[in-house]
């Protein structure tokens, strides 16, 4: 079983590679499996990019926000605002400080620069692989890997990647000031495959806004047609959907206004406005719990 296992992973790490080109100052490139490097793109067409810092502009800002449904709200009406080219490709990746503190990183692609980007469905970050391999850091951390080396340091609550750049003045000066020498940290090339393959599949990616290009999976000319029929149905579907999730939640409120009449005879207001807020966000997992159970006597 086990050996099916690792044959069923490498056949996935061999599909990923063969679809994956990495893009930064010197060209496209792809990583050759065989011989463990990077090697000149082999292909023009592929389905991931991954890009490296010199293949972008990025920045970070601050903001102080209640929720991050407010924040999201916020960078999608200002991110091709702070874009300093003419047309160009945005992601964007959000980071939580302290509470109400929040961290946005942006980083604009050319397209003037690179026009076939378009092309790729999936375009992540490289930076953001290593902030999930290296996870957690307190103190700074450098990495070796077969596609660069760089520094991983926390700054102000939120964990950066830089490369090493020794005539960097800035980085001269961040390193000089950190109270311990870096840790080194080595992602071996036999290894780095795996790594990204683990990366790939926890879908963590998903935290960095426009790394699905939806372009790609639907061009702005493709338009879905449908017949008045299946729209009544479509329609009906959607009508439903919404009735039956109202029902949940007017239930849902009804459950906690009798809860919270119960707690105030017994505990002090803030303490029911509390334990009825904590457990109204355990709402999720008690739902889902219940449908595994349904899925469970089908």
């Amino acid at each position: 079983m086990k050996q099916h296992i690792t044959t069923i992973k490498n056949r996935a790490i061999d599909w990923i590679f063969k679809r994956m080109h990495i893009v930064d100052r010197t060209g496209v490139q792809e990583f050759d499996l065989s011989r463990k490097q990077l090697r000149e793109a082999s292909s023009s067409h592929a389905d991931i990019l991954v890009l490296r810092k010199s293949a972008y502009v990025s920045f970070d800002k601050r903001y102080k926000v209640i929720s991050q449904k407010e924040l999201k709200g916020i960078v999608a009406n200002e991110h091709d605002f702070h874009s300093p080219f003419a047309t160009s490709y945005t992601l964007h990746k959000i980071q939580q400080i302290d509470e109400g503190n929040w961290q946005v990183t942006y980083y604009f692609v050319d397209l003037a620069r690179f026009p076939t980007l378009s092309q790729y469905r999936l375009i992540l970050i490289w930076d953001d692989f290593i902030r999930h391999w290296i996870g957690e850091v307190e103190s700074p951390v450098l990495v070796d890997s077969p596609v660069a080396q760089q520094y991983v340091i926390r700054e102000d609550g939120a964990i950066n990647v830089s490369d090493v750049e020794p005539n960097s003045l800035k980085q001269r000066i961040l390193m000089a000031s950190t109270e311990n020498n870096p840790t080194h940290q080595v992602l071996a090339a036999e290894h780095f495959a795996e790594q990204f393959f683990h990366y790939f599949i926890s879908f963590s990616w998903l935290s960095l806004s426009g790394s699905i290009n939806r372009a790609r999976w639907l061009p702005a000319k493709q338009t879905i047609s449908l017949s008045p029929k299946q729209m009544g149905i479509a329609g009906a579907v959607l009508g439903a959907a919404v009735v039956i999730e109202s029902a949940w939640l007017m239930g849902l409120d009804f459950y906690f206004e009798q809860l919270s009449s119960a707690l105030g005879k017994r505990v002090s207001h803030q303490e029911c406005l509390a334990i009825c807020d904590s457990w109204r966000k355990l709402y999720c997992v008690a739902n889902a719990d219940f449908h595994r159970f349904l899925a469970g006597w089908s």
